[in-house]
């Protein structure tokens, strides 16, 4: 590619994603329209999990990263509560994902003590939105030491990991409650190639590995995120209540 994005470009796109997802998911979500969208939108996600990996590497205060996260996915929450959702948001899965590459690089703890605190914060994803993907993602991405192999790997492995869930979810409660999900494993599917080859295709040959472009613009790459996210989920709330939609 002649011309790569920075960082924050490639934010400023998924977060777009990410929204036009939302507004499907939450106001129109049994349009075919919505449904493109949330589907698209889970490009998102594992963009973005990529560089809360290389965040953990670059940041100057793990605790304030960790911090940021939390607070903004409090925030989050209060707007997501109001639209019915109840499982914790992605900011969550974030800071577990710190947690997990704090673990794995930390050599003074000893194998037994890593293994339990990896297990509680798998244990702990499932409670959040992506459930495994984004943990197993990172985990993968542990050894990625710049190996494009390694990181296609780490794509396509959290991607299968997640399908695998997803789909096995749903035929679970296909059987418990007798009602066939139609198409769904369709979407699986396509959300799998998302996770698996849109995430990598995005990394790999269309960012330039620079966080921003212009200096003058890190304060808003680094802010952007943390102030759009919860504002979103108010704004769709006041959206999904107008009496004309």
């Amino acid at each position: 590619m002649k011309y790569k994005l920075s960082q924050s470009q490639i934010k400023i796109f998924v977060v777009i994603l990410m929204s036009l997802g939302h507004v499907g998911h939450f106001i129109a979500p049994k349009t075919i329209w919505g449904e493109a969208f949330d589907i698209a939108s889970q490009l998102t996600g594992v963009v973005m999990a990529y560089f809360i990996f290389e965040g953990y590497y670059h940041t100057r205060s793990l605790k304030r990263y960790v911090l940021r996260l939390t607070l903004c996915g409090i925030a989050a929450q209060i707007g997501l509560y109001l639209l019915g959702e109840e499982r914790l948001n992605v900011c969550f899965s974030f800071v577990i994902c710190l947690g997990i590459l704090y673990v794995l690089n930390n050599e003074s703890l000893g194998t037994a003590v890593k293994i339990l605190l990896l297990l509680a914060l798998f244990l702990a994803s499932i409670m959040c939105e992506g459930e495994f993907l984004y943990p197993i993602f990172v985990s993968l991405l542990f050894f990625y030491k710049r190996n494009q192999i390694n990181l296609l790997t780490a794509f396509i492995g959290a991607a299968c990991v997640s399908f695998i869930w997803n789909f096995s979810a749903v035929v679970y409660y296909s059987l418990i409650r007798n009602i066939v999900y139609r198409g769904y494993g369709l979407e699986c599917f396509l959300v799998f190639l998302i996770h698996a080859f849109g995430g990598f295709l995005l990394v790999s040959y269309a960012y330039d590995g620079d966080r921003v472009h212009n200096k003058s613009t890190s304060l808003f790459s680094k802010y952007f995120f943390y102030l759009f996210y919860p504002i979103q989920f108010v704004v769709i709330y006041f959206l999904s209540v107008l009496p004309i939609r």
